[in-house]
């Protein structure tokens, strides 16, 4: 019986052939690339950007082609993974995750949304992507964001938009996002301030699914300031309102029933075809710790999530940023190969392929259970490699056992460790002195 860590490598590859049978959709212009005779095909070029790890481009070459004497030139990988759209990465993307079912919730589908910065070899005088140093002690730099969903039960990216920093918009990403998915109804998006808005809530909830989203006190504006609730102590209160952006003698003189709010804070789910829409939220302000307080905003019902069962809910949404430090130093993502915005993202898109290529085979290997001191989990870091080596293992040999040496690879797990978190900037790593 074929094992699962082959049956996903196979999927991959014919997902991958399927760019080749139909170049069309793929290329820039589609009468004249990929049209000749090549060792860097249009599948090649793809196999060996999903697979490219920290070294140098020509180092990745004599890797991808096992130190051929006729490997291709530096300048002519540049050259062909130019002719190709972003859209051939969003495809394996979109096509490995529809291939293989994800894990749920109680029932539910756990979908995080947060963002990440990503530090580029500097381009000076591209006004989109490049910064000017604005103290004397700094330097200039340039930098992409990077708005992602991501599965929190099957810990797998499900899309993203790319936008360079200056320009980003972590609403619009998400919205955008939300618009061109496809999610059940039994869908739960968790979420940061960053995204606290009533575009993004009222447009989740239209399309019946629910939502957990850390949200401003009040003290500083945001939602919770609009219902006049309580400044100190914890609470759980739940109000249902007629939302409108209209201000007639009807709404304004039963504020206990309708909720006023601007029409640019509506659009995306007020319009002329649908001016009200009646909407539960729950707001809940919780101590995490002596003096310290958080307000959460929900419409997942009391009787059915209760208060620790929220708190358990947020708490998973960490996953999503430790998803960004195994995507930007495991994966090698802090390591680009280009300068050019398209193949940048053509990087950051197969990166998460590779991601949910090896979380996808890691996911179904069994930890053994002894009698040890502490319980034990997989090391993911070992997993990813061990899963791109197998990824550029030869298709026509004899597949490697990867699941056991995956399983031999294990880490402790300890509960409620923490750090206090350093946040700092990570330059973009030089071109030179690449590691092998």
């Amino acid at each position: 019986m074929m094992s699962l860590s082959v049956r996903v490598k196979t999927r991959l590859l014919q997902l991958i052939q399927q760019l080749g049978d139909d170049p069309t959709r793929f290329v820039r212009d589609p009468k004249k690339d990929f049209t000749r005779q090549s060792r860097l095909s249009l599948t090649t070029v793809v196999s060996i950007i999903l697979s490219m790890g920290a070294s140098s481009l020509k180092k990745e070459l004599h890797k991808a082609f096992h130190l051929d004497t006729h490997t291709p030139s530096v300048s002519a990988l540049c050259q062909q993974r130019m002719k190709i759209r972003i859209d051939a990465f969003y495809h394996l993307l979109y096509g490995l995750n529809a291939s293989f079912e994800r894990a749920f919730y109680k029932g539910y589908s756990l979908i995080a949304c947060d963002g990440s910065a990503l530090s580029l070899p500097l381009v000076l005088g591209d006004g989109d992507y490049s910064y000017r140093r604005k103290r004397a002690d700094q330097k200039d730099y340039s930098q992409i964001h990077l708005n992602a969903l991501y599965d929190l039960v099957s810990r797998r990216y499900l899309d993203i938009v790319m936008a360079p920093r200056r320009e980003n918009d972590e609403k619009k990403a998400f919205l955008k996002m939300l618009g061109r998915g496809t999610f059940s109804k039994k869908t739960i998006f968790v979420m940061d301030r960053g995204y606290e808005s009533y575009d993004v809530l009222g447009s989740i909830y239209r399309m019946g699914m629910s939502f957990v989203l850390r949200a401003k006190d009040g003290s500083t504006g945001g939602i919770v300031k609009g219902f006049h609730l309580q400044k100190k102590g914890e609470y759980d209160k739940t109000f249902t309102r007629i939302f409108t952006t209209r201000r007639n003698k009807t709404v304004l003189s039963q504020p206990e029933v309708y909720h006023t709010i601007r029409w640019a804070r509506g659009r995306a789910f007020l319009d002329k075809d649908h001016p009200y829409i009646e909407m539960t939220l729950r707001i809940l302000r919780i101590q995490i710790a002596p003096g310290t307080y958080e307000c959460i905003i929900t419409d997942l019902p009391a009787d059915k999530f209760s208060l620790q069962e929220i708190k358990k809910i947020y708490r998973m949404r960490w996953g999503i940023e430790t998803s960004f430090r195994e995507l930007k130093y495991d994966l090698s993502l802090d390591h680009i190969h280009s300068k050019k915005a398209e193949c940048i993202q053509q990087e950051i898109v197969a990166r998460m392929v590779l991601y949910n290529f090896s979380s996808i085979i890691t996911s179904h290997v069994a930890v053994e259970k002894k009698e040890r001191r502490y319980a034990y989990q997989i090391n993911r870091s070992m997993a990813f490699f061990l899963c791109r080596m197998f990824l550029c293992a030869p298709a026509d040999g004899t597949p490697p056992d990867i699941e056991p040496l995956i399983a031999a690879e294990l880490l402790p797990v300890r509960p409620d460790r923490s750090y206090r978190r350093k946040i700092r900037s990570h330059p973009a790593i030089s071109f030179l002195y690449r590691p092998i």
